[in-house]
């Protein structure tokens, strides 16, 4: 390992504590130009009965307050926590509002908070694997009249001429450039989460801030080397956040950070083999209890085939039987009504000698004569 990972909080805040440092990736994501930026405070509480709000990072430029959130691993609630941390930001800024001196008409003076003096809020969640489904290297969100979302998302209105959904669209610009007592601050909060991966796999390395999250990309591997980086010696920068980050510059605690971490996820790595190794066994064990149950049902179903085919098979003998026997009574029948015949017996003497119907009596006596 040369360097420490960058996507590491300890790291991570070590880096962006040098305010030349902050203040330059801050330009390069954000496309600005920033001429002061004071670093605040990242832990506060709101309430007393409330959990204490650990930012990553927290500072204030020309009229803005940002926040930075490194997210490493997968949270189902970075959506909501991102949320929080931003009203928190917010709010945090009642500390700092001054007071406004009110005159009655009776001439008494008492003060009021003065919310005027309220400022935006930027928050950039850095998501390292997390991609929320998105493919773009960012996406950020403010708080839009509730207008211009039904504008965008009704299907009908956009079946309808341009010239109406044109002047719809000018009746949304009206909204958002409706400025009185300030309504235009909702749309200069902002948060934008931003997407490692999504930044490294695009790469477009023109972009100003492709830097950042390439050097901590290549950060995460545990056996990084110095010539990983050599493409970024020329650059006053990332030179300064490797030289932060290098193994050989470690103070003893942030060492043995690195060094617990990677114990932690040789533990991890032994206990994710032991359980893929469980779950191979457990497979296995199903997998020849399906096939005896799979034998055992082909089996059944071949002792149900035989059954069936027996059974086939003794309709078929009984129809046979059956056969055999009719045509031997019918041998017997007409050889009875030969006798008869000859001895000069009539059709109906015949039919009441041998208890059978007339038409019968007269069909065999057909047959006989025709034979």
């Amino acid at each position: 390992m040369y360097v420490a990972s960058l996507n590491l909080d300890m790291f991570f805040k070590k880096v962006f504590s040098n305010k030349r440092i902050a203040k330059k990736f801050l330009e390069n994501l954000l496309n600005v130009t920033i001429s002061d930026l004071k670093f605040l405070s990242v832990e506060n509480k709101i309430t007393d009965a409330a959990v204490t709000v650990k930012f990553d990072f927290r500072c204030k430029i020309h009229g803005q307050y940002v926040v930075i959130e490194m997210q490493q691993k997968y949270k189902i609630d970075v959506i909501k926590r991102f949320y929080l941390y931003q009203a928190v930001g917010t709010a945090l800024q009642l500390e700092t509002l001054k007071p406004v001196e009110i005159t009655k008409p009776t001439g008494e003076i008492y003060t009021e908070k003065n919310y005027s003096g309220l400022e935006p809020v930027i928050s950039i969640i850095w998501m390292v694997d997390d991609m929320l489904g998105f493919k773009d290297d960012f996406i950020a969100f403010t708080t839009l009249p509730e207008a211009a979302k039904d504008f965008i998302i009704d299907d009908d209105l956009w079946t309808q001429p341009l010239g109406n959904i044109l002047a719809k669209r000018e009746e949304i610009v009206k909204i958002l450039e409706n400025k009185t007592k300030g309504l235009d601050f909702f749309t200069k909060n902002r948060m934008i989460y931003v997407f490692q991966r999504n930044i490294v796999n695009n790469k477009r390395i023109d972009l100003s801030y492709y830097k950042w999250f390439d050097v901590a990309n290549i950060s995460r591997n545990k056996n990084n080397k110095e010539e990983d980086f050599l493409k970024y010696k020329d650059d006053k920068d990332m030179t300064e956040v490797i030289n932060r980050i290098r193994k050989d510059k470690l103070a003893p605690d942030e060492f043995k950070y690195v060094s617990d971490l990677q114990s932690y996820d040789i533990f991890l790595a032994r206990k994710d083999e032991d359980f893929k190794l469980e779950l191979t066994r457990k497979l296995a064990s199903q997998k020849k209890r399906s096939e005896r149950e799979q034998a055992r049902a082909v089996e059944q179903e071949k002792v149900r085939t035989e059954q069936e085919k027996m059974k086939v098979e003794q309709e078929k003998m009984k129809v046979e039987q059956e056969k055999m026997k009719a045509e031997l009574f019918q041998k017997r029948l007409l050889k009875s009504i030969k006798i008869l015949l000859l001895q000069g017996e009539t059709v109906p003497s015949i039919a009441e000698s041998l208890d059978i119907s007339l038409e019968e009596t007269a069909e065999l006596v057909a047959l006989i004569q025709f034979s």
